[in-house]
């Protein structure tokens, strides 16, 4: 495991093939394998604990593996939640109405996969 602070940034690499970032106003996670190389058992626990985090911050934004907007630092460069969801749509497409259609997007390899928003 790597651990990196950067601008009072945590970074914890490779944790059990999980990439986990926590900033003063974010929490990212990340699965290396890919989110469908999981069960759905495995999926639901994961997205059960990961919401007590995310339950802190508001809302969840599930992004496609494709995705190259790096959201951390757009956000971190003073960027605003509208900011967020205009660069997301230029680059993913509109939001989805559920994870299941962005990741069955993502098999049939869609051009704009989308991405996904939970609000809690």
């Amino acid at each position: 495991m790597e651990y990196v602070n950067i601008r009072g940034q945590l970074e914890y690499k490779n944790v059990h093939g999980f990439n986990i970032k926590l900033t003063k106003h974010f929490f990212e996670f990340s699965l290396l394998i890919g989110w469908n190389s999981v069960d759905e058992l495995l999926q639901s626990r994961l997205r059960n604990d990961l919401s007590r985090f995310a339950k802190r911050f508001g809302k969840a934004i599930y992004l496609p593996s494709i995705c190259e907007v790096d959201v951390l630092l757009l956000m971190d460069k003073g960027g605003t939640w509208e900011n967020l969801l205009t660069v997301l749509n230029e680059e993913l497409g509109v939001p989805k109405t559920s994870l299941n259609e962005m990741l069955e997007s993502m098999e049939r390899r869609d051009k704009f996969p989308g991405y996904y928003i939970e609000y809690f």
